[in-house]
């Protein structure tokens, strides 16, 4: 059965995290760390910590398959290109979009992995 419980372990184990690196993070013992692995109950505090560090806290708390939109997390890197992106001219953001476009459309001719990945997500 999937629970909370574990896509929390999922999630703090794609992270790369252990339980103690989650415990130091959040200021409690690994103890409590196991404690919340095994049902007890994991508080917003340490959710939102956590997902400074890039937990999917939406998916832990509501898991897969829901219908609807689903907030997107981005990593301190992608949300300052984010940030970037948006204080350009509509003009300089068409002219980045179409820059990473062709890029794309190189990697994707060149066979590289990151290009064939992408052309992977096109074709489904």
């Amino acid at each position: 059965m999937d629970t909370v419980y574990k896509r929390f372990i999922e999630e703090r184990e794609r992270l790369g995290l252990k339980q103690g690196d989650v415990a130091e993070l959040c200021g409690v013992r690994k103890a409590t760390v196991s404690a919340w692995e095994n049902g007890s109950k994991i508080p917003p505090e340490a959710l939102a910590i956590l997902m400074g560090k890039g937990l999917d806290v939406f998916y832990v708390l509501v898991g897969p398959g829901i219908d609807g939109p689903q907030p997107l997390l981005l990593t301190l890197q992608e949300r300052e290109v984010m940030d970037g992106y948006r204080s350009l001219s509509e003009v300089a953001q068409g002219q980045l979009r179409a820059y990473l476009h062709a890029k794309l459309e190189s990697d994707v001719s060149k066979g590289t992995a990151r290009g064939v990945r992408e052309r992977k997500k096109q074709d489904q």
